[in-house]
């Protein structure tokens, strides 16, 4: 039997298009520290005068989604992150 808090969390998940436990884990990138090492090497960008965008323009053609998605990935490591009960939502 589910608790109450239970109802009323999957009702909220389902509200944002997560209608299984798989939908919402599949979203699961990692943790931070498991992104260390990938970030080690990243400026922050204190650029005020946005700079930064005007450059981005010249790479508007480059489409590196799924290559930056799979770095990321391949730093993940799954861990036991909630309780079962998520598996009844």
């Amino acid at each position: 039997m589910q608790s109450p808090s239970l109802l009323r969390s999957a009702q909220s998940l389902r509200q944002i298009g997560f209608d299984s436990a798989v939908a919402l884990l599949s979203t699961y990138g990692g943790r931070g520290p498991e992104l260390e090492p990938w970030l080690k090497d990243a400026e922050v960008n204190r650029d005020r005068q946005l700079a930064l965008q005007f450059l981005a323009g010249f790479g508007m053609n480059v489409d590196q989604r799924a290559e930056i998605y799979r770095g990321i990935l391949a730093l993940r490591h799954y861990q036991r992150i909630c309780s079962l009960d998520l598996l009844a939502i």
